[in-house]
C-alpha cells in the first residue's frame, strides 16, 4: 500500500514542481525543465540514484523549492534512507506546510526508525489534514501501540 502512495504523491508533486515556482533568469526554465523530466525518467525506470541526483541539482538551482526537497525526500524514503528523508521532509514542511504528504511520509519515516513518539504529530496532522485512510491509521495504531497508548 505504501507503493501506491509514494508513486501518487510523487506524480502530483512532479506536476508541483513543473508549475508552482516561477521562473526567472537566475535558472533557465528550460535546465529545469530538462532536470525535472530527468527525475520523472529515473523514477519511471525506478533508478532511484538518478532521480536523487536530479533533485539535488533542481535544489541547487533553486535552494528551499519544497516540492523539490520532498520529492528527493521520497526517493530516501523508497531507499530506506529515513534519516535523510525526516530532514528534508522538516525542511519540506517550514518551507510550505501545505503539502500534506510530506506530514505521512515524515511520520512513516519515523514509524520505520522506530521513532514512535515522534511519529505521532505528523501523522496526527496528516489525518487531520487529510481523510484518515487505512495506510495513515495503521501508522497511528503502530505507534500508539509501541507507545501503550490509545487512540
Amino acid at each position: 500500500m505504501m507503493g501506491k502512495i509514494r508513486r501518487g504523491a510523487w506524480a502530483r508533486n512532479l506536476q508541483a514542481l513543473a508549475l508552482v515556482w516561477p521562473l526567472g533568469a537566475q535558472a533557465p526554465e528550460t535546465q529545469l525543465q530538462a532536470l525535472i523530466e530527468a527525475a520523472r525518467q529515473a523514477e519511471q525506470r525506478d533508478d532511484l540514484d538518478a532521480a536523487a541526483g536530479a533533485y539535488r541539482k533542481i535544489l541547487e538551482i533553486r535552494p528551499g523549492w519544497a516540492s523539490a526537497e520532498f520529492n528527493l525526500a521520497l526517493v530516501y524514503h523508497s531507499q530506506r534512507k529515513y534519516r535523510e528523508a525526516i530532514a528534508l521532509l522538516e525542511q519540506a514542511l517550514s518551507h510550505n506546510p501545505g503539502l500534506h504528504g510530506a506530514h505521512l511520509f515524515l511520520g512513516s519515516s519515523y514509524v520505520q526508525m522506530r521513532e514512535y513518539e515522534k511519529a505521532l504529530p505528523p501523522l496526527e496532522r496528516y489525518a487531520r489534514l487529510e481523510p484518515a485512510g487505512e495506510e495513515t491509521a495503521a501508522l497511528l495504531a503502530a505507534s500508539y501501540c509501541r507507545l501503550g497508548r490509545h487512540a
